[in-house]
Order: C-alpha cells, then structure tokens, then sequence
C-alpha cells in the first residue's frame, strides 16, 4: 500500500451461482394429446418465464412427474400462480423454486396448494426467495390445514425474523412436518429456542431443524442479505499501517508501536482480513490514493520482500491493475480514474 493511501468498508457477498441452459418451453405444448411428463424433471436455470409456467401447467395434470425443480428461473409470483393450478392435480412431491424471484402473492398461491386435498407436495424447496415475515405467515395458513401433506420446507435465505418464526411455531402445532429449514435468516434467540421447544411436543412432528448461518443482515432485500462484513486483522498489519473504523479501515501512517508478532508484515505495507472466505465470492472495497487490494492464502509469507505467489492483487494507481503472481503477468484494466474515494467490486470464480 504505497503513498498517502486509504481503504475502506471491505464488504463480501457470498451467494448461490448457477449455470444458465437456454431451454424453450414450446407454447404449443399443451394443445398436443399425446405429451405425457413423467420421473423426475430438473429444469433449474433454464430461462423459463411467466409464459413457460401456464405451458407447463396444462401438462401436469396429465404427467406422471414426481419430482420437478425450477430453481433459478424468474418465474415470478404470477408464474407461480399459473403453475400452482397444474400442481393442484399433479403427482408431483418434491417441488423446488429456489432463487425464483418469489414473494408474498407468491406465498399465498402456495398457501392454496398446500391446503388443497388433492396436493400431494411432500418437500417444498423455496429458499433464496424475498418472502419475508409476510410471506412466511402467509405459507403458515397452508400449513396448519389438516390437508396439508408437507413434511419438509427449506425457507433459508427468506428475510425471516422472529415474528416469523411465532407463525412457523403456531402452524407447526398440528401440522406433519418434520424438517425445517431457516439457515441463513433472522430468527434470533427466541425465534430458534420457539421452534426447539417444539420437537420437545410429543404433538408435533418437528424432528430436524436447521438454523445456521443467521444474522441481522439476512432480513436485508435482494443482494445485501448475503452480505458479510470484514474486518482487518491488526495482528497482521504492517507497522506503518493504522487502522481504524473498528478495524475496517486502513491507512498508510506510522502506527504505534506494538508487539512484534509472527504474524505482521515486515517488508510490505500490507494487512490481511480476519475472516476467511471460502466458495465463489463477490467483493468490493472503497478506497482513494495509490492502493492494493486483493485476495491471499493465509499461509503467504510475511516477512522480507520475496514475491509469494499465494495471492492475487489488484494495483490502483493512475489506472487499475491485475496482478497475477505466479503467471508472472499484469493485465490493465479500463478504467477511468477519479479524484475522490471510489469503490471497486470483484467478483471471484
């Protein structure tokens, strides 16, 4: 981090990531006699749209499907509606509609289903969805109806929080699920300790819940619910760096004197994050002055001026630049610099 250089607000999304397959649901689908769906049907990511749910409505009726997965097509709530209508009198008993571009209407077409005698849905998979507390209340009516078939419900990734929750708790009373699903939302403390108490009720089926991965920011809409923050870890950086912001912030200044640590930067003016990252990530930074920010193993080596290969930086001076240690390589990026702070994202694969 050379010059009169200052980083701050590291933030990190941590998201799902699917391959997107162009499919076309033919129109005509359902004017055909002899069209006949049957076993399992996976059509995740396919593009599907609005329209491709009343073509594949119309064939349910009539299809053998027991399984069928829509995850990552933006069906839409009104998509669901339509395909809510086939799956009233279809075979089908495994449904997942993760990351569907789903809310509350969309929760209440389901709340229908579930409450018709004729469903026969036994593992609903709705996570990644922004129903939120609304929402979840919603799916609560369908779940508490003598009806309603439903043994396993994943809700993770749903905004929801512990008002949430005290719907889930009450609908799960008299209802025959057995699993449920809340990672990464907001129940709080009391929300998890309501729904624990409940596999405790010999008058409840709940026997498996999952809660992790929760916290305040998961009630947040769209992209920012997987947001984590990060902080700088002081016991790495570099004497002439000083943090701040509660070490969110770093700048290039000489820092007091502190213990001498293993761990510290001796040569380079650099500072590692405290948390780790695993998976595909998405990350930005703010920063203004000549900086460096980039991605590293833990194990890279800390003290002298040898060049490790186990990171990859980004340079910000007159124009950006992507370092590739071990390809010995400098890529140039088109950018236009600025005079004030800016932020710049980077999406890792």
């Amino acid at each position: 981090m050379p010059g009169c250089a200052t980083l701050r607000r590291p933030i990190v999304l941590i998201a799902p990531s699917a391959a997107l397959i162009p499919i076309r649901i033919d129109p005509g689908l359902h004017k055909s006699p002899q069209t006949r769906l049957a076993g399992q049907h996976i059509l995740s990511g396919c593009g599907l749209s609005e329209h491709s749910c009343v073509c594949l409505s119309s064939v349910l009726g009539s299809s053998l499907i027991q399984e069928l997965d829509l995850s990552f097509n933006h069906i839409t709530d009104r998509g669901l509606h339509s395909l809510c209508n086939g799956l009233a009198h279809s075979k089908v008993q495994t449904l997942r509609l993760k990351g569907c571009g789903l809310g509350e209407p969309g929760a209440q077409s389901l709340s229908s289903l579930l409450s018709s005698d004729q469903c026969e849905i036994k593992s609903l998979d709705l996570s990644d969805n922004d129903f939120g507390d609304r929402g979840v209340q919603c799916l609560s009516e369908g779940l508490s109806s003598p009806h309603c078939p439903l043994e396993a419900l994943n809700v993770s990734l749903c905004r929801v929080s512990e008002r949430g929750c005290m719907f889930l708790a009450s609908a799960l009373n008299c209802g025959v699920l057995r699993e449920l699903d809340l990672s990464y939302n907001h129940p709080g403390q009391s929300g998890v300790q309501l729904l624990t108490a409940l596999m405790d009720d010999p008058l409840c089926s709940l026997n498996k819940l999952s809660a992790g991965g929760c916290g305040d920011s998961r009630i947040r809409p769209g992209p920012r619910k997987y947001a984590v923050g990060l902080t700088l870890d002081p016991n790495t950086a570099h004497k002439d760096l000083s943090l701040s912001a509660q070490n969110r912030t770093a700048t290039r200044g000489l820092n007091p004197a502190g213990p001498k640590l293993p761990e510290k930067f001796d040569f380079w003016t650099q500072v590692l994050c405290t948390q780790g990252l695993t998976g595909r990530c998405y990350w930005e930074v703010e920063f203004n002055g000549r900086s460096c920010v980039g991605v590293a193993y833990k194990r890279m080596c800390r003290k002298g001026e040898e060049f490790t290969s186990h990171y990859h930086r980004m340079r910000f001076q007159e124009r950006p630049t992507l370092v590739v240690p071990q390809l010995y390589t400098e890529q140039v990026l088109d950018y236009k610099p600025l005079t004030c702070a800016i932020l710049f994202a980077v999406h890792l694969v």
